[in-house]
């Protein structure tokens, strides 16, 4: 806070240039006196900052870059055009990614840059495919997961926020597009509904939001059961669904991990949209398809899809190389 403030005067006397090099320097600097307190071995992160992969290179800590989302040329932080201008000081060493696709989006331009891009599978997910006895957590999770146990084909809808900035034009609730809302309510008898919120739903801005609409719209008890849906482990949720449809979530990738076949309702995974090509590995296999917004288009697939059944799983067990990545990380000298 003090650096962000102080740089603001800066920038106010001196200019942008001037403050910029200064924040840029002083970040870069607190990074440095918490790794030097920390002495970590190794440094794993999401998206991890500039000023943490700039202390990092000083103090000769590697910083890992893992997987948490969908990896392709389109992402702002991933694609090739937005990344080979990026000087290696501000880049991770290296990223851990879930699968071949990500790997080859990445070494498109990272190993160019020297970064290493490491394949380790998705460590919570292959936690929930592989169980081990010893495991409470997820001897815990599968043992409370019966909010969706139900007859009825379970249809999973995950949510995503800042859903407004993709249709700043017209009227929008904010949560969902008009033509999945009135399907969920027409066939409300016929499927068992699952929303999950986004992590960021869960506690962010949107929340009061998000529940507000998911009570005036379907109910106290669906609005209950989206919340316990939310909290569930999604690795469980998706061994009990039998579909699932999304606006653009990356659980299209996970889902299919579990043979689950989805549903992509965003037009830009059309010709020409800015998602075109992204879960193009999915769509390749027929796992995931396009669905026009139209409330008839939706049953339509919903039908059809239910009737052709799970697809054939596309998980593959990278635990051994995660386990050598941990072997390689624990030999390190602190």
């Amino acid at each position: 806070m003090r650096i962000s403030i102080i740089g603001k005067i800066i920038e106010m006397i001196n200019g942008y240039e001037i403050s910029k090099e200064w924040t840029q320097s002083h970040h870069t600097h607190l990074w440095c006196q918490i790794l030097k307190k920390a002495k970590p071995k190794c440094i794993i992160g999401i998206q991890p900052d500039e000023f943490l992969c700039r202390a990092g290179k000083l103090q000769k800590i590697p910083v890992y870059d893992l997987q948490h989302g969908v990896i392709a040329d389109e992402h702002l932080w991933y694609g090739e055009v937005y990344r080979m201008g990026t000087p290696i000081e501000k880049l991770p060493d290296g990223f851990l990614c879930w699968d071949d696709q990500s790997v080859a989006t990445l070494s498109k331009w990272a190993s160019n840059k020297g970064i290493r891009v490491l394949k380790i599978g998705n460590p919570w997910f292959l936690r929930f495919a592989y169980v081990q006895p010893e495991d409470l957590l997820v001897s815990e999770a599968l043992a409370n997961c019966n909010v969706i146990d139900d007859n009825r084909p379970c249809i999973l809808v995950s949510l995503q926020w800042a859903m407004a900035t993709f249709y700043p034009d017209k009227e929008f609730n904010g949560v969902m597009i008009d033509a999945l809302e009135k399907v969920i309510l027409d066939t409300s008898e016929l499927y068992n509904w699952v929303i999950r919120l986004h992590p960021v739903q869960m506690s962010g801005d949107e929340r009061d939001m998000v529940l507000n609409f998911l009570q005036t719209t379907f109910g106290t008890e669906m609005t209950r059961r989206s919340i316990m849906a939310s909290e569930i482990p999604l690795p469980i949720l998706i061994r009990k669904t039998d579909l699932h449809i999304t606006h653009h979530s990356t659980v299209v990738v996970e889902a299919a991990w579990g043979g689950v076949r989805s549903g992509l309702l965003s037009e830009q995974f059309g010709p020409g949209g800015e998602y075109q090509t992204m879960f193009s590995y999915e769509r390749s296999l027929g796992i995931a398809e396009l669905i026009p917004q139209n409330p008839e288009c939706i049953k339509q697939w919903i039908t059809d899809t239910l009737a052709k059944g799970r697809g054939q799983s596309t998980l593959k067990d990278y635990s051994q190389n995660l386990d050598a990545f941990i072997d390689e990380i624990a030999g390190r000298k602190a």
